[in-house]
């Protein structure tokens, strides 16, 4: 480009459309912003391809793509399509993300399921809510609750409420005695208040496919802070229970596990074939979109078989009921909210009938 501008420069700077040096250097100047928004824009989409990567391994790398995003509003879109719908200007754009993410996240009647093994479910969920009721659970001791605070990641966003939880850490030990409080009545009645399940949605680009398509985009919600200590303390409480009947291959979700274990068999196997000259097929499924929706009823009753057999089944439930996400301050209520961690980890549960049910 500077050698386009020099020569323009010293025959007279021209600017008349007929001028081939005039027209050169114009055309070297545009090649090069576009080169420059090129690399930009690649570079951005490294940042986000390399923290959507390590979400498992770096959430305080992870945390910083939402925290970006936010601040910055990230690339500006003029319309959005939703399912063959288009919304064009700032508010209908936001509008059609939130019929996106309602529209994903709550469940489609028209869907092919075994009618009679979903009643069945339904019917044993009725039984499994009176069987632990009356099955209280320990108080979270303050020890309990200052153990989960410390383990909680730090360098998240702020939550619906516009709290972090370096704000419960730093709050000190009477934070802890109010937090105590307030979790002794939720574990008391079994239920979690509907005000600590709204989280903060931000929808964060997948790099692929066009930005103008909602269908490109994944919801990453922060929720909060309370609610996701005593999330926590669910975790930690039930974990044993549900590690037990893990099944033995199971890698993802698993603490102390990850791709790699599953990767290195592959490799093994990979080698020994190479070496043996011999021939292997390697079949690899993506389950795509496998938890976007579920009918938690079933989760639930897997949650149940796994031993879970007391009031922290209560919680687990409750807090998938009446969830709801915000966008921008637009609320979007689900009926189906994340999947919770132990739904997860409960997928490979063989689903055997609760005993006695009739």
């Amino acid at each position: 480009m500077r050698n386009s501008y020099n020569a323009w420069a010293k025959s007279g700077k021209h600017e008349d459309l007929d001028n081939v040096l005039f027209l050169e250097k114009r055309r070297t100047k545009q090649l090069f912003r576009k080169t420059v928004r090129v690399e930009i824009a690649n570079r951005r989409e490294d940042e986000k391809e390399l923290i959507m990567e390590t979400r498992t391994r770096n959430m305080k790398l992870f945390n910083r793509l939402v925290r970006n995003t936010r601040k910055k509003g990230g690339e500006i879109i003029m319309d959005l399509n939703v399912n063959g719908q288009c919304y064009t200007g700032d508010e209908n754009i936001l509008a059609g993300f939130k019929e996106h993410f309602r529209k994903l996240a709550t469940y489609d009647e028209n869907i092919n399921i075994d009618n009679d093994y979903h009643q069945n479910v339904e019917h044993e969920i009725h039984i499994i809510n009176q069987l632990v009721k009356g099955k209280n659970i320990p108080d979270a001791s303050r020890e309990e609750i200052s153990n989960t605070i410390k383990n909680i990641n730090k360098g998240k966003s702020a939550d619906y409420y516009g709290i972090t939880i370096e704000h419960i850490v730093n709050a000190g030990e009477i934070m802890v005695i109010l937090l105590q409080n307030i979790i002794h009545e939720i574990f008391q009645q079994g239920y979690v208040p509907d005000l600590l399940k709204i989280g903060l949605l931000t929808p964060i680009f997948k790099n692929k496919g066009s930005k103008n398509d909602a269908g490109n985009y994944r919801g990453i919600t922060v929720l909060p802070v309370v609610s996701k200590i005593i999330d926590t303390v669910l975790k930690n409480r039930t974990q044993p229970s549900v590690k037990a009947v893990q099944h033995k291959y199971q890698r993802g979700f698993t603490s102390g596990s990850g791709s790699m274990n599953s990767a290195l068999p592959v490799e093994e196997v990979y080698r020994e074939v190479h070496d043996g000259k011999t021939e292997a097929k390697i079949i690899l499924i993506d389950a795509k979109s496998a938890f976007d929706k579920v009918i938690h009823t079933h989760m639930m009753r897997r949650v149940y078989q796994a031993g879970i057999e007391d009031k922290h089944w209560s919680l687990i439930s409750s807090l998938h009921q009446n969830c709801a996400s915000t966008t921008n301050g637009e609320e979007i209520s689900l009926s189906a909210s994340q999947s919770y961690w132990v739904f997860v980890k409960v997928e490979y549960y063989s689903a055997q009938p609760i005993q006695n049910c009739t």
